[in-house]
């Protein structure tokens, strides 16, 4: 049996290429195992093995940032099996949170089918005043449409008033210059 710190190549041990190893145990269930000693630079090792590490899971894991992180740009927060809206949950217990934030107003589950609206279009601002609760994905779509199109013309006219602004300043520099031909 190895001595925990020893070090020997691959090839020493039954492994197929000539990398490092150190015999480890796991800090946590002290299991002993051969640890590849690149991974214990360039891979942030805990000094967990394969299976803590997976056991670790919400506030007790080592890479827990609150329950919150972000999907397509919305914002996902991690539910526990015990909060009343789990059933809204994914399989890994993880829900959108303008979709929480609308059936926690409620005090009810959201339906599937049932859509909630970013009014200003930005998926981050979760705001309440910010949500609307659409009954279907029908009156969804025309809605977005619509957004899509007030931004695209809202657009065009800073582009035409700038494009304005330009032929006015042209024109007041053409018009000094025949004045001052004119007075010659």
């Amino acid at each position: 049996m190895p001595i925990l710190g020893e070090v020997k190549s691959g090839q020493h041990i039954g492994r197929r290429h000539w990398r490092t190893f150190v015999w480890l145990a796991c800090l946590q269930c002290g299991w002993e195992r051969w640890v590849c000693r690149a991974s214990l630079k360039h891979h942030g090792y805990t000094g967990l093995c394969y299976d803590c590490i997976h056991r670790l899971r919400g506030e007790r894991s080592n890479r827990w940032k609150g329950g919150r992180t972000t999907k397509q740009g919305y914002i996902v927060v991690q539910l526990t099996p015990g909060n009343f809206f789990y059933s809204m949950a994914d399989s890994k217990g993880k829900v959108y949170e303008h979709r929480l934030i609308m059936a926690q107003h409620l005090n009810r589950h959201l339906l599937p089918w049932e859509i909630v609206h970013h009014i200003n279009g930005a998926k981050d601002d979760n705001r309440l005043e910010n949500l609307r609760l659409l009954p279907a994905s029908k009156y969804h779509l025309p809605s977005m449409k619509l957004q899509h199109d007030v931004k695209d013309l809202q657009r065009r006219v800073m582009e035409l008033e700038t494009e304005t602004r330009l032929l006015r300043w042209q024109n007041k520099s053409l018009l000094e210059q025949l004045e001052q031909r004119s007075l010659k």
